[in-house]
């Protein structure tokens, strides 16, 4: 009879990462909305719209936190749960940094290197949705999830590629204010890429433990 009443509540930390991860989606597809028509006049409204986006996710990763010290028995080790769960966080925190810094410094054009972060994140988004999915059978999926958090990292060097690829670009300019600005604003999207990365690292711990 305990265990008939564990069981479905354990399975709310996957219905919550899947949220979480749907949530991160939603970023990214907003984000590469945003770039694609992309205008200096409309960075207050990107900058409501993707704050209402990190808002969900906070309330998602609040419920998290909330079941994680409130339950007995949990399917992942707790240390791993919190640990996946800032993780994730960290990369719609990222994304909203960037459409912040947009709005902030009021960024007048959108590069070509900022466009294919953009993409970039949007692939990632996608990869990291499925590795969740799969949680919920480790034993089944190990290898398949593998295969998925080896593309991330394949992305996240991509991205590292891209990020050098700017900055040389940029250091080109005389213009002091656009390279600080225009810095910045590349290396928050290598960071959102940077904690893809460590949410793939997080992932392998968990399957290492649980396979």
């Amino acid at each position: 009879m305990v265990l008939e009443w564990l069981v479905p509540r354990e399975k709310e930390f996957y219905v919550f990462f899947e949220e979480q991860t749907k949530t991160i989606v939603n970023a990214s597809e907003k984000l590469n909305e945003i770039l694609k028509n992309y205008s200096v006049e409309k960075t207050e409204i990107y900058a409501k719209e993707m704050k209402d986006i990190e808002h969900n996710a906070d309330e998602i990763s609040a419920k998290i936190y909330k079941k994680t010290a409130s339950s007995f028995m949990t399917p992942i080790d707790t240390e791993r749960i919190i640990g996946l769960n800032k993780k994730l966080d960290s990369i719609i925190d990222k994304i909203e940094k960037f459409i912040s810094i947009c709005n902030l410094y009021k960024l007048t054009k959108i590069d070509d290197y900022v466009l294919k972060f953009g993409n970039l994140l949007k692939d990632t988004s996608l990869i990291i949705q499925k590795a969740i999915l799969y949680l919920r059978n480790v034993e089944k999926h190990k290898k398949e999830i593998q295969e998925l958090n080896e593309k991330i990292r394949e992305k996240e060097r991509e991205g590292d590629e891209i990020y050098k690829s700017a900055i040389k670009e940029l250091f080109k300019s005389n213009d002091t204010l656009h390279i600080i600005k225009t810095r910045d604003a590349y290396e928050t999207l290598e960071d959102a890429m940077d904690a893809c990365r460590s949410v793939a690292d997080e992932i392998s711990d968990i399957i290492t433990k649980l396979a």
